[in-house]
């Protein structure tokens, strides 16, 4: 093996241990992600793995939170749909939350970063709105929230959408929690009540109406109901209603006479909730574990081992199979 190649220890999303030999390519970033990210080949395919470098860690342990999002949101997204996986979302296959730096490894990210002001012809507006909520849908429907919807997180390759760095994303149900990402619902941004599957909708019905708009960056948008008829009638319902009453992203998408057919995803919460109950209570055990530095004279410190084949001690008998796996 070369210097930039290395063996590792890692699970798939439907928690099977693997030891597989990644090779370096080059470090690599997307405008919204806080994670260390590299562009890697794992037998000479294309990969993009997120991590947590141990010193970063030892300074920012809040960036094991964020990874721990993105690790629920993957494997709760490729167990729902499976082979049928959207090419919308970013695609995680593989991961290790025990390691000295903890990883996710994502299939290579389509396209190229949105970036803020993005400009669009007419026809790529279209594209680009239905692109985006059918993401939305994909998400909402496996009952996971994004959390930071914006053209930060999105990718545009020749029309088409792809929405990546689920850093921030909460699951449906679960108690909010209070952020300062620019542009999230009042909701999102107060921290209150539980994750809605429209929490992503409101930042959504926003980014349509930047690029209706052709808003530069650092514009300040007029008030909605000053908009073009058309762009009301879709809207409206987004920002003058509170969540409960918000539309899905599938309303929204048969109000601009979109008729995609979305599958139905596996009922993650029968098959897997006590891989998900476990995979909780490790990840706090986890948190409280971070070394603090100022008691290694603010040198970054070893983290202490964590049990790593904990993912596996969680049983699921499906078709004779016995295997594990961890849920959002």
């Amino acid at each position: 093996m070369s210097n930039g190649t290395r063996q590792v220890v890692c699970r798939t999303v439907l928690g099977a241990r693997q030891e597989i030999a990644i090779e370096d390519v080059n470090e690599f970033q997307t405008p919204g992600a806080r994670l260390s990210q590299q562009l890697v080949r794992v037998k000479g395919a294309p990969f993009v793995r997120k991590y947590v470098p141990a010193a970063l860690g030892a300074r920012l342990p809040a960036l094991y939170a964020l990874l721990d999002n993105e690790i629920r949101a993957g494997c709760r997204l490729a167990q729902a749909y499976g082979a049928n996986y959207p090419s919308e979302l970013a695609h995680l296959v593989a991961y290790n939350v025990d390691a000295e730096e903890p990883f996710a490894l994502f299939h290579e990210y389509r396209g190229v970063a949105l970036g803020p002001g993005p400009r669009f012809d007419d026809d790529e507006i279209r594209q680009f709105e239905l692109g985006l909520l059918r993401a939305l849908q994909y998400t909402s429907a496996a009952g996971v929230v994004h959390g930071s919807v914006g053209p930060d997180a999105l990718r545009w390759n020749a029309g088409h959408v792809q929405l990546v760095d689920f850093e921030s994303a909460e699951r449906v149900g679960e108690p909010r929690r209070p952020s300062t990402t620019r542009v999230r619902s009042p909701e999102q941004t107060a921290g209150t009540g539980l994750v809605s599957a429209r929490d992503d909708v409101w930042a959504a019905g926003h980014l349509i109406r930047v690029t209706r708009l052709q808003a530069r960056p650092g514009d300040q948008l007029p008030d909605h109901r000053h908009d073009p008829e058309g762009l009301r009638t879709v809207l409206s319902p987004v920002f003058d209603n509170p969540v409960d009453h918000r539309p899905e992203p599938v309303e929204l998408l048969r109000r601009l006479r979109d008729n995609t057919r979305f599958p139905v995803p596996d009922d993650l919460d029968v098959n897997y909730s006590a891989g998900r109950e476990r995979f909780e209570q490790v990840s706090l055990a986890k948190r409280l574990q971070l070394p603090n530095p100022s008691a290694n004279g603010g040198k970054p410190a070893k983290r202490g081992k964590r049990v790593f084949p904990f993912l596996g001690t969680m049983l699921l008998v499906a078709c004779a199979i016995i295997t594990a796996a961890v849920t959002l």
